[in-house]
Order: structure tokens, then C-alpha cells, then sequence
């Protein structure tokens, strides 16, 4: 956004802010959305995605967004929508590894206080704190090149890549948390996910909602 909007000032905030080079008109700062933020101005637009596995009071974030946005500013959220899914009816149900390992984080995200369904309460939430012309849409996300249109195609081609290194680095420790599964069990229904998605994503059509 920085790069397409020179004319405009961002900011961007992470836990542990990234060592790269960024625009001129970029500041990214050093902050967990769920304390109090640090900006000493409103903003015009705040954008938030992929929070779901992070965020345990959904009503205090969209709180602090509220009061940080400018009178006529607008939030966009973006976020991934559990279960994971097939298009293929025989495979969109957990007797496959991969759509298995997404019921089971679920279970293993709960029990550390998080909401993988609050995507479904953030309209009412945000008519509750005043929001006005909010839309929501779904928008399907590809894993792997199955998919018939050149958009779908590379938006596939980029899931399929960031889900396969998620896999590598932290799927193992989400799946550790479920209270349902010992750790030998967690590590072989995670090489199972990992196996299923990497090998069979064009076959049985595996995507997101978000």
C-alpha cells in the first residue's frame, strides 16, 4: 500500500517488526494489538487481517479500532474462515488428514481462550459500536493450481506456499494444545495434514474461505 500510495502515510504494526527496507512514507512500529495501542493520531483506514489465532478479546480490538479511526474512516477485516474445506464432496470432511488437522486445531486454539468462529459475530459486534455501510463478502482461496481462472491460479499458487511453511514451523505447536491428543498422536496427524495437502491439493480441491 505504502508503494502504491506515496502520497500517503502508513503505519504498520507487529510484534516483532521486520529488519527490510521500507518506503519513506512506511513507519512500521513495535506493538500487541490486544494492549493499548501506542499511536498518538487517528487514522483514516485501519486494515487487520489473519488475527483469528491471536486475538482473545475480539470485542476490546474492535473497540480500540473504533476509537482510533477518524470520523468517515474505515476498517477492513480479513480473515481465514475454519473449517478448512474440499471441493470434492468425498474428501470435505475430517477422514481427510488435512480438513482433520483444521477440526483439531480448532479444538487446540479453543483451549487457549481463542475464537476461530468470531467471524461470524464481527457484523453484529461492529453495529453494536456505532460501524455503518459494513459489508461483508467470502472470498475463495485455492490451495495449489487447481483452480480454473489465472487469478485463482497464482492466489493458489501463494496459499499452498505459506500454508506448506506454516506446516514446518508452527502447525506442531498448535496441534500440541488440543487436550484430545497426546503428543505422538499430534505429530502424526500433522505429518499426515502436511502429506495430504502438499500431494493432493489439486485432486481433492482443497481451499479457504476468508
Amino acid at each position: 500500500m505504502a508503494n502504491e500510495r506515496p502520497e500517503t502515510q502508513v503505519v504498520a504494526a507487529d510484534l516483532t517488526p521486520p529488519s527490510i527496507k521500507v518506503p519513506s512514507n512506511l513507519t512500521i512500529v513495535e506493538s500487541n494489538a490486544e494492549e493499548d495501542w501506542p499511536f498518538q493520531q487517528r487514522f483514516t483506514f485501519i486494515h487487520a487481517r489473519m488475527l483469528t489465532s491471536a486475538i482473545h478479546d475480539w470485542p476490546a480490538l474492535l473497540q480500540r479500532c473504533w476509537d482510533f479511526l477518524q470520523p468517515g474512516g474505515w476498517l477492513e477485516l480479513l480473515e481465514v474462515v475454519s473449517p478448512y474445506r474440499s471441493e470434492i464432496p468425498t474428501a470435505d470432511n475430517p477422514s481427510s488428514p488435512f480438513i482433520k488437522w483444521g477440526y483439531a486445531a480448532d479444538e487446540g486454539w479453543a483451549s487457549e481462550g481463542l475464537d476461530w468462529t468470531t467471524t461470524s459475530k464481527h457484523v453484529q459486534r461492529l453495529t453494536s459500536l456505532g460501524f455503518m455501510n459494513i459489508h461483508e463478502a467470502q472470498m475463495r482461496w485455492p490451495l495449489g493450481e487447481w483452480a480454473d481462472t489465472e487469478v485463482e491460479q497464482r492466489i493458489g499458487a501463494m496459499t499452498l506456499q505459506n500454508f506448506a511453511g506454516f506446516f514446518s514451523t508452527t502447525a506442531q505447536k498448535i496441534i500440541t494444545k488440543n487436550p484430545n491428543l497426546d503428543k505422538d498422536e499430534a505429530e502424526i496427524l500433522t505429518r499426515n495434514a502436511y502429506n495430504d495437502l502438499v500431494s493432493n491439493c489439486a485432486t481433492n480441491r482443497y481451499f479457504l474461505m476468508v
